[in-house]
This record gives C-alpha cells, sequence and structure tokens, in this order.
C-alpha cells in the first residue's frame, strides 16, 4: 500500500470493524434465536408460557421449574444446543468464506512470484540479492 493511501485504508478498515462486529452479533444471534426456537417443544402448554418459553432461556427454564417439569427443562436445554449448534455452524460458514476470499484477493500471489523471479535472478548472475540491493 502506498505512504499516502495508508490514512484512507486505515479508515476503511476501522469502518468495517465499526459496522461489522454489530452486524455479526445481530446475524448470528438471530441465528441462535431461530435455532431455539424452532426445537422448542409448545403442544399443550397454555399460549402465557408459550410465550415467556420462547421469549428467553431464562425464563423458560424458570417457568420449567415453577410447573416442576424436569422434562420441559431439558427440552428447552436441548433446544438452546440446537440454537448455538447452528450458530456455530454459520460462524465456522463464514470464517471458511473469509478464508476462501483472503487466498483470492490478498496480493501474495504477486508478492511470491516477484519475490521468486528475484532469486532466478540473483542465481543467473551469480549475485547474492542483498549485494544488489546495497
Amino acid at each position: 500500500m502506498p505512504q499516502e493511501s495508508a490514512g484512507v485504508a486505515s479508515g476503511v478498515m476501522q469502518a468495517v470493524q465499526k459496522a461489522g462486529a454489530p452486524l455479526s452479533a445481530a446475524v448470528l444471534g438471530s441465528v441462535l434465536a431461530s435455532g431455539y426456537q424452532s426445537q422448542l417443544p409448545l403442544a399443550g402448554l397454555p399460549a402465557a408460557t408459550v410465550s415467556a418459553v420462547r421469549g428467553s432461556v431464562f425464563t423458560g427454564l424458570a417457568v420449567a421449574q415453577k410447573l416442576g417439569s424436569a422434562a420441559l427443562a431439558g427440552q428447552i436445554r436441548s433446544a438452546f444446543a440446537h440454537g448455538i449448534d447452528a450458530m456455530l455452524g454459520v460462524s465456522v460458514g463464514l470464517a471458511l468464506a473469509g478464508v476462501v476470499l483472503a487466498l483470492l484477493f490478498l496480493p501474495w500471489h504477486a508478492t511470491a512470484a516477484a519475490t521468486s523471479a528475484g532469486a532466478r535472478e540473483a542465481q543467473e548472475t551469480g549475485d547474492p540479492a542483498h549485494d544488489r540491493a546495497a
């Protein structure tokens, strides 16, 4: 990166960090909530209880304890674990996509080619690279 563009690059990087963190938290939180709610066994429960259990894992566990239902508490824990699994799966997918994009678009290909071309030239001329740089 040219020295003149360093400030612009720094600004872009900070903007991406400031926008990316809340966005990723929102996306991953939505995946977690969807995974949790999709696995809840709510058949046969009163509407107020259903709303409380859907709203929060902690509230759901409190409702299960108040009802004395160890089975409901276990199902709520299982649904939460499913939500966490889904969130971690999305996180892994995003990380792998980032690796692929970095490998495709970062300029290490050009740098490696230039370095190997310089090394071949030094071997052909018999000149060590540090002598040419000095």
